[in-house]
């Protein structure tokens, strides 16, 4: 659950979720009678299978099957942020020093992810990214941090940097694409469907599934992929976990809850009934959505800065004085204290 859920040790801008496994602990505490319909189902790892469990996150240098599109194995590699929220760069990062040997995926001993807290797998965590500006009046303004959260369509300056066909709003969702980086596109869960739809204006593109490549539409020799529908719909794999009451089936097509208790009729084992409205809230897909106009502009350099346990790291930066200017920043601010 490290990336996404609120319990875990390690605080990130990434998408966090009230997942049904918190819920059940506070429920078995005799203190809590939670309403799992207000419970949030963790798209890292979901329905990856055991061997994303107990087996290696990077093999041989690469990211198996069970693992892929969620652990990276290159520097500044852009990819998508958990639950697809975001386009997000790989963490990956060289060391000092050699790391642990248990956690060593890589032929180099000094390369692993940021967080030691998560083995030191690298993961799509980045979500600031820094190219240069059109500005020059001063160091400052040289360079420009940008953000390209999708379901947000104020983040900062992303209307510098989104490509034709984006849409940055509340339903909007990173898909891996062939063009310089993902890219953010309003969609829907189709629970009907069991599927995501991909929505352009009038144009809509159903995945039936994972790894399906479709055209952007309006986008010559643009493609997009599907992502696995149990992490960017994760609520449509045994919602709620099965409330902790039931196992997941996923040996059917559409993998459903399979109760403990036999006279539980709930498609997800829940252990009372639960208000109509919380069920509804919890499966409409709301509707506000923001489309940003495309500015044309050269793509940004892969120059990222990104938050490290070590602090803050600039990569990139080809000028030394930019460098020392903002190290010396920390320094003024204690000598005005």
């Amino acid at each position: 659950h490290y990336n996404s859920e609120f319990l875990t040790a390690v605080a990130t801008t990434t998408y966090q979720v009230l997942s049904p496994l918190t819920l059940a602990l506070l429920e078995d505490s005799g203190w809590y009678r939670p309403n799992y319909a207000a419970a949030k189902v963790s798209s890292f790892g979901h329905g990856a299978g055991c061997d994303f469990v107990y087996g290696d996150c990077i093999v041989d240098g690469k990211a198996p099957t069970y693992s892929e599109g969620i652990f990276c194995t290159e520097k500044e590699q852009f990819g998508c942020g958990p639950a697809h929220r975001s386009v997000a760069a790989c963490d990956l990062r060289e060391y000092q020093h050699d790391i642990d040997e248990e956690y060593q995926y890589f032929n180099d001993s000094r390369l692993g992810g940021t967080l030691r807290q998560l083995d030191y797998c690298p993961t799509y965590s980045i979500t600031n990214f820094i190219t240069k500006s059109d500005k020059t009046q001063n160091i400052f303004e040289e360079y420009v941090v940008y953000q390209l959260d999708c379901t947000d369509p104020n983040s900062q300056n992303v209307e510098l940097f989104c490509f034709p066909g984006e849409t940055f709003g509340t339903n909007s969702r990173c898909f891996e694409t062939n063009i310089f980086r993902p890219q953010c596109f309003d969609s829907r869960c189709n629970e009907e469907k069991h599927a995501v739809e991909v929505i352009f204006g009038e144009v809509v593109l159903t995945c039936d599934y994972d790894g399906q490549n479709l055209p952007i539409p309006g986008v010559d020799g643009g493609v997009l992929t599907c992502p696995k529908l149990s992490e960017i719909c994760p609520d449509l794999i045994c919602r709620a976990n099965c409330c902790g009451r039931g196992v997941c089936d996923y040996t059917k097509q559409n993998p459903e809850c399979i109760c403990f208790d036999e006279n539980n009729t709930s498609p997800y084992c829940a252990p009372f009934e639960l208000p109509a409205s919380d069920l509804n809230a919890n499966l409409t897909n709301k509707t506000v959505s923001c489309s940003i106009p495309v500015k044309e502009q050269k793509p940004p350099k892969k120059e990222v800065i990104k938050a490290t346990s070590d602090g803050v790291s600039f990569q990139n930066l080809d000028k030394w004085w930019f460098r020392y200017t903002l190290l010396l920043v920390p320094v003024v601010q204690l000598l005005l204290r």
